[in-house]
């Protein structure tokens, strides 16, 4: 979940890139701002754990909910 989380930030596609591409914007993201998207990403998983049950069956809107409280929320927006 976080690859594709991190790939649809810097607007990706898990199928479009190689594994180091994806490797490479994984760090990125886990990297970015002192490693708020990795915490944040925990924390709302601890606070969401109906999330995680869902990305198995229904990848997008998981991801869609993820990046919408990690995110969007976040910047109060």
């Amino acid at each position: 979940m976080q690859v594709e989380l991190a790939l649809r930030f810097y607007g990706l596609k898990k199928e479009d890139v190689d594994k180091d591409i994806v490797n490479e914007y994984l760090m990125k993201w886990i990297s970015h701002n002192d490693n708020q998207f990795s915490a944040d990403f925990r924390r709302v998983l601890a606070e969401n754990p109906d999330i995680l049950p869902l990305y198995q069956t229904d990848p997008e809107t998981a991801l869609n909910k993820m990046e919408g409280l990690l995110y969007v929320e976040k910047v109060g927006i």
